[in-house]
C-alpha cells in the first residue's frame, strides 16, 4: 500500500505524499475499518478518505468499531458506514477487521488498548495506521515488536 509517506505544511494548505500510490505503483483499492470512532478516529478517518481523493486512489471507509454503540453510530453519520457494519462492545474490532475487503486498519483507540488491537490486524493480515503511543507498558511494547516483524514477513505496511 504506502511504501512511504510524508506530510508538509505551508503557510496556506498542508499536502500528503505517499510516493508509491502517486507513481501508480498500487491499484489496489483501499477498504478501511476504523477501530476507535471518537473524536481522533472521525479525524483520521477524514484524513485517510481527503487523502486518498487527493492522491486518486479507491479509498472507502467500509466498516467502523468502537466499544460505545453511540461512537460506532457515527460510522453512519459521518462515512456512510451501514448500520450493520458498525460495530461496538469489546469484540468490534474483530469483527470489523472480519468484514470482507477490508484492507486496511486506523487504529485510534486509547492507547492501552492499541498493542492488542495492533496484533489482531496484523494476525488478520491488514495494514496498518496507528496513532501514538503505540503502547503504555513493556508487555504492549513487545507485543508491538512481535507484531511488527510478522508485518514485515507478511509484507504489510504499517
Amino acid at each position: 500500500m504506502l511504501a512511504s509517506a510524508g506530510c508538509s505544511t505551508t503557510p496556506s494548505s498542508a499536502t500528503v505524499r505517499a510516493p508509491s500510490i502517486s507513481a501508480g505503483r498500487s491499484k489496489m483499492p483501499m477498504r478501511a475499518a476504523i477501530i476507535g470512532v471518537g473524536g481522533r478516529g472521525g479525524g483520521a478517518g477524514k484524513d485517510f478518505l481527503e487523502a486518498a481523493k487527493e492522491l486518486g486512489v479507491d479509498g472507502k471507509i467500509v466498516a467502523v468499531a468502537d466499544i460505545f454503540p453511540e461512537q460506532a453510530k457515527r460510522g453512519k453519520d459521518n462515512f456512510g458506514v451501514p448500520d450493520e457494519k458498525c460495530f461496538s462492545r469489546f469484540d468490534a474490532y474483530r469483527k470489523a477487521l472480519e468484514v470482507p475487503g477490508v484492507n486496511y486498519a486506523i487504529l485510534a483507540t486509547p492507547p492501552g488498548f492499541r498493542a492488542p488491537h495492533f496484533k489482531a490486524c496484523i494476525e488478520a493480515g491488514k495494514n496498518v495506521f496507528m496513532e501514538k503511543p503505540v503502547a503504555v507498558d513493556g508487555p504492549g511494547i513487545r507485543i508491538v515488536y512481535a507484531a511488527y516483524e510478522e508485518a514485515k514477513r507478511k509484507n504489510l505496511k504499517v
